[in-house]
């Protein structure tokens, strides 16, 4: 009995010193924060340091003194990002609202109200779930149009960026997986219409399109196989369209530009190695 109570105990101070570590941790980090300028994150960090050590006194003192500077700056990051047609100022107020919402889930961990050496003190804040969760709708439709427009182009590496942002600001679990695989569907039905196309650009960018689909795979259940075996046939298409463009300028007479595309279609019929370092 005595062994099992003393393990017992060794486990509760093991947890005890854990949440202390990552308190102090925490704290420090919220003052690293707060001299970078970085207000909103500093204070983040700082609630987050009294949810796991309530009786904190100095993260206590730490919000009870920046906060209404914390308040005032948020309130002016939103002032000179208001304009919703901006994606730029858009992703600014996103941001500013995540972290909003992060804070206020903290304090709702916390024993309010915060006291301290003569004072007593409820932080109030303007902002909520709903303000981030109306926003982060409106970026993910603007970054979808901006994506779009991107893959008009034939721009694959602009849309995965505008596409994994997006998916970034998406709520784990139902809402990301279920838009991940329209995504994906969207993506693959572009990559048919395109995969027999005898425009080489239009061919290559069904290629692209391939790649495309592996930076959103994420954890959809969407299956992959159909995608992996296309490639090797779009490799080949791609090639055998260079060859056909090579065979038309020897007929014209024009063996440098023959070369340069007989050139081209071996470099797509030459496998390519994975890159160790990605």
């Amino acid at each position: 009995m005595k062994k099992i109570v003393l393990i017992v105990l060794t486990s509760l101070l093991a947890v005890s010193l854990s949440a202390e570590t990552s308190g102090i941790k925490l704290l420090m980090s919220a003052e690293r924060l707060w001299k970078k300028g970085a207000y909103e994150e500093a204070m983040d960090s700082a609630t987050r340091c009294l949810v796991v050590m309530p009786t904190n006194s100095s993260a206590k003192n730490f919000l009870h003194d920046h906060w209404d500077h914390m308040v005032h700056h948020a309130n002016s990051v939103l002032e000179k990002n208001a304009d919703e047609n901006s994606l730029e100022q858009s992703l600014v107020r996103l941001e500013l609202f995540r972290l909003m919402a992060e804070i206020q889930d903290n304090l709702r961990e916390i024993a309010l109200p915060l006291v301290g050496t003569n004072w007593q003190w409820y932080p109030e804040l303007y902002y909520s779930q709903g303000d981030y969760d109306s926003e982060r709708m409106h970026v993910y439709r603007m970054l979808l149009e901006e994506a779009n427009a991107c893959l008009r182009s034939y721009d694959t590496e602009g849309a995965q960026k505008h596409l994994l942002t997006a998916l970034r600001y998406l709520i784990p679990g139902g809402e990301r997986e279920s838009n991940r695989a329209d995504l994906q569907a969207a993506i693959i039905r572009n990559l048919k219409a395109y995969s027999s196309s005898n425009n080489i650009p239009e061919a290559i960018f069904a290629y692209e399109l391939t790649n495309l689909s592996d930076a959103l795979r994420g954890d959809t259940t969407v299956r992959m196989d159909t995608i992996a075996h296309m490639r090797p046939a779009l490799r080949e298409h791609v090639a055998e369209l260079y060859n056909a463009k090579a065979d038309e300028y020897l007929q014209q007479g024009d063996s440098a530009k023959a070369a340069d595309y007989r050139a081209m279609a071996e470099d797509w019929l030459t496998p390519v190695e994975p890159d160790p370092d990605k």
